[in-house]
């Protein structure tokens, strides 16, 4: 799109689209046809053909790392501090889980902190969410071990 005005273009789409946008984030609304449809007008129902080709669902997953990684820096600012591979892992659990949920795992968040890995493994493991992710769980948990 290099010789066209990007931004004009995208002015008019998001005028001439419109979005469904509740609490700062975009729904899925149904198109005037009734298919289901997100942001400005992004197909994104099966039955039409719609849905998210692998760029733009990495792209989405890139942005959204990047602001949990942003949530986790807020709070828990200790983190940073920490080995490449347990910021990882908790921003894996932060991204199955949410923030919110996350940060309800105190005694696993302190153990981390502390560095004390066998803590971190064993808080990891002694949960709902371990026994409904399995492997992952179990993945995440090791790399506490390994590099707390």
């Amino acid at each position: 799109m290099k010789h066209l005005d990007e931004v004009r273009l995208m002015t008019a789409i998001i005028r001439d689209e419109g979005a469904v946008i509740e609490n700062g984030l975009h729904k899925m609304y149904k198109d005037h046809l009734g298919y289901w449809t997100i942001g400005y007008g992004k197909l994104v129902d099966p039955e039409a053909g719609g849905g998210l080709t692998e760029h733009e669902a990495q792209f989405l997953l890139k942005n959204t790392l990047s602001d949990m990684w942003d949530e986790l820096q807020s709070s828990l600012p200790w983190i940073v501090e920490k080995h490449e591979e347990v910021q990882e892992a908790l921003l894996n659990m932060c991204y199955n889980l949410g923030i919110t949920r996350l940060l309800k795992f105190k005694k696993m968040l302190a153990a981390i902190e502390a560095d004390n890995p066998d803590e971190a493994y064993a808080q990891a493991l002694d949960s709902k969410w371990a026994r409904q992710v399995g492997q992952r769980a179990q993945r995440i948990a090791d790399i506490f071990k390994a590099e707390l």
